[in-house]
């Protein structure tokens, strides 16, 4: 529906806003995601349940991998991207500088969602959900995770 809507745009290039918009949504969730997992941290409710060393079972295993599916997925616009840089015709500069940019947000968005995993199962061990705002569902104020909720919602449309 959101595709239908967006394709009806006469001068669909011309949307750069949208994707700063979805830039700064996936910023903001992270960070309140980062932050809320920070507060659970420093509140020590105890040891968590993690079998981080050790020889895992089969579930471990297979959640492992899952992570590892997960990551590739969330990767997956690399070959749009190789697409893209093939099909524009650009000067050498113009092929440096985008060069660069991609690695900046690359490198930046990989190290960001890492510290939210990161930071996540250290708060919650092995009973981190897969969707980490979920897990702080009690968490009062609410309204810092809905907020982060609807930072998400805007991130993915914007993506879409």
């Amino acid at each position: 529906m959101v595709q239908i809507v967006l394709s009806q745009i006469p001068n669909f290039r011309k949307l750069s806003c949208v994707s700063k918009i979805a830039s700064a949504m996936s910023f903001t969730y992270s960070l309140i995601g980062i932050a809320l997992s920070l507060a659970k941290i420093l509140q020590g409710n105890g040891p968590f349940e993690s079998t981080l060393a050790g020889f895992p079972d089969e579930d471990k295993i297979w959640n492992i991998l899952s992570a590892i599916g997960d990551i590739a997925f969330a990767y997956s616009f690399s070959t749009n991207l190789i697409n893209i840089q093939d099909t524009v015709k650009w000067s050498a500069q113009e092929k440096k500088v985008m060069k660069n940019a991609i690695s900046i947000a690359i490198t930046t968005t990989s190290k960001l969602y890492l510290l939210f995993a990161l930071t996540g199962y250290a708060a919650f061990g092995n009973a981190v959900p897969g969707n980490l705002l979920a897990g702080f569902s009690s968490f009062k104020p609410f309204w810092i995770v809905d907020i982060a909720n609807i930072c998400l919602t805007i991130n993915l449309f914007g993506g879409y």
